[in-house]
């Protein structure tokens, strides 16, 4: 059966979560490792022609206060901080509408935005609702007219940080370029910032909790588009 959707993760454990609730509806999870040069790298590389939406999903961090931890939202418009911006095609408006989720514009940043400071920054001059990093490297290879033709697709986050809460220091460099975590970097933040151990293990729940709920969404878009299979998910 071929897939009714390709879903892009950049990080394993997102891949992981991910194909757990969605492999039994005949959904492709696929790693392609982090930041917006991958995705395209990844997508550049497919050999067969892609007739599937192509939804980027996963984790991400909160722009506005009304994005809360755990929470899962629909990408309407993808933007970059140097005037790009995207208007996404899946799902279809009849879609949304539908399954009654709210729309919200993403930020695609090159790098984390690791404090309350430059989130806020970040909100000010985008007027986005999230960041990830990268959504604007899907964006930019699903608008290149090398494909010959049009693709469908979409970006569905969910919240792990909201609006005013720092990420653990050092925490980019914490998975590798093919998305795994480097258990031992870990260790050594944790172990220089001791302080930290609470924090992380939040956000590891709030992590959870947006995975979930980033699964259900997709779940019933795939529904109310169509593309899904008729399996009700019982997880």
């Amino acid at each position: 059966m071929a897939d009714c959707a390709t879903i892009l993760c950049a990080l394993e454990f997102e891949q992981r979560h991910l194909t757990a609730r969605l492999d039994r509806v005949g959904v492709s999870v696929q790693v392609t490792g982090p930041g917006p040069t991958a995705v395209e790298r990844f997508l550049g590389d497919m050999k067969d022609p892609i007739d599937s939406p192509v939804i980027l999903a996963g984790v991400c961090g909160g722009l506005h206060e009304t994005m809360k931890p755990g929470q899962a939202y629909v990408a309407m418009r993808v933007v970059n901080a140097r005037g790009g911006h995207w208007t996404t095609n899946w799902p279809p408006s009849d879609a949304h509408q539908t399954a009654g989720m709210q729309m919200v514009t993403v930020l695609g940043a090159d790098s984390p935005l690791a404090t309350a400071s430059s989130k806020q920054r970040a909100r000010n001059e985008s007027r986005a609702d999230v960041v990830d990093t990268e959504s604007h490297g899907l964006a930019a290879w699903a608008g290149s007219k090398d494909h010959g033709r049009a693709i469908r697709w979409g970006v569905v986050r969910g919240v792990v940080d909201a609006h005013d809460e720092p990420l653990p220091a050092g925490c980019e460099r914490w998975v590798s370029a093919d998305g795994r975590l480097i258990p031992y970097r870990v260790a050594l933040d944790l172990v220089t910032h001791p302080l930290s151990w609470l924090h992380v293990a939040r956000l590891r729940t709030q992590a959870t909790q947006a995975l979930d709920a980033v699964a259900d969404l997709i779940l019933s878009l795939l529904k109310h588009d169509g593309s899904g299979g008729d399996d009700d998910d019982d997880t």
